[in-house]
């Protein structure tokens, strides 16, 4: 396992020896301080917070950063639990792309942020027993049809039940429309509980990080590759160890699409590179781990500068983000910025260089904030 000393020493000892800081926080808001916050995501002049326990999204207006509003536009979609990161797209006039426990996707109209509206919803599968948990990810091509460009939706599939390993799972595919979520080609079944995942910029390859028992708390995390080149017959061209565990619900994978790198956080076990020059036989290396560092999540800023966030676990919890140069290095980035928060970040997005975080206080307060 590769430790990074510097960047180590810089995290324990709290942004004592923090290089210059990149970023400031604009303003804050409290979303919620009954739910628990989940994902975040930019849609213009407004975000959209999702929590995990009802899967109600909230609709905050951002256009003063310094002062994030909560408009009004609590929406409760079908279904409950929302296990996965959520994903936008400005098509059809704007919408949002939801997955709940026990299966059900929902495709919400945000044209009008203050009466968000259920635009299509689908269950994928056994209702009771499929649901996702990170990997949710739409894509759109550069080729136009009679309608549009042509969206796809990839779906990271877990399906378990409440006792025994997970028997089903993987990559399932949708076709996006104004109206309707098309589910094409054939879902691939990895048996492996599918998590967060990635596609790249020319619409070719599929990441995912996926796990083998989701009834554990600790599985064998595994890398798995789709060719996804023809939508309607994907295949998997790669599923290798990453090595480690850590709970099912702590990974993120982010693929730079300016080089042949992807980047996963994977909870206790660190940070990791993989090596996707060839990406059907990727090769993954630790940049850095600690026993007590946990890496929650990860996001570009642009395509040279990586945003990690995650948790030392001292007697008193230290939460922050960092930026990390990946243009100087891809697999060994230098510490750009380190920011101690003071509430523990659940999801980070970036739009038109503004920095969404979205995270828990110890009193319970789920809390939006902004940073430039």
């Amino acid at each position: 396992m590769k430790t990074t000393n510097v960047l180590i020493i810089v995290l324990l000892t709290a942004a004592a020896t923090v290089p210059a800081q990149h970023f400031t926080q604009a303003g804050e808001v409290v979303v919620s301080s009954s739910l628990t916050a989940k994902s975040v995501q930019p849609a213009g002049d407004h975000v959209f917070v999702s929590t995990v326990n009802s899967g109600q999204q909230i609709s905050v207006d951002v256009t003063n950063p310094q002062s994030p509003t909560v408009v009004g536009g609590i929406f409760n979609p079908n279904y409950s639990d929302q296990f996965t990161d959520g994903c936008w797209t400005p098509l059809f006039g704007g919408r949002l792309f939801t997955a709940h426990r026990f299966g059900g996707i929902n495709m919400l109209d945000t044209s009008n942020p203050l009466a968000l509206a259920t635009d299509a919803t689908i269950v994928p599968g056994a209702a009771t027993s499929n649901y996702s948990h990170e990997g949710l990810k739409i894509w759109t091509n550069d080729c136009y049809g009679p309608v549009g460009p042509m969206s796809f939706l990839f779906y990271g599939e877990c399906h378990t039940s409440s006792t025994g390993p997970s028997s089903l799972g993987g990559l399932r595919i949708f076709q996006v429309g104004s109206g309707y979520l098309n589910e094409v080609g054939t879902s691939l079944n990895t048996e492996l509980g599918g998590m967060s995942l990635d596609v790249s910029r020319d619409g070719q390859h599929c990441f995912q990080i996926a796990v083998q028992d989701l009834n554990q708390t600790t599985e064998a995390r595994r890398l798995v590759v789709y060719d996804v080149s023809n939508p309607w017959s994907p295949s998997i061209c790669a599923n290798i160890p990453m090595g480690g565990t850590s709970s099912y619900f702590d990974a993120d994978i982010e693929i730079n699409d300016d080089t042949t790198y992807a980047y996963a956080a994977v909870g206790y076990d660190g940070l990791q590179v993989i090596d996707a020059n060839n990406p059907c036989v990727p090769t993954i290396s630790t940049y850095i781990a600690n026993p007590i560092l946990f890496i929650r999540g990860l996001t570009f800023y642009r395509k040279n500068v990586l945003l990690v966030s995650g948790r030392i676990n001292t007697p008193t919890p230290i939460d922050f983000f960092a930026s990390l140069n990946v243009g100087a290095s891809p697999t060994s980035p230098p510490l750009i910025s380190l920011h101690v928060t003071d509430m523990n970040i659940r999801d980070m997005k970036v739009e038109n260089g503004m920095v969404y975080l979205v995270g828990s206080r110890t009193n319970g307060d789920q809390v939006l904030q902004t940073w430039l």
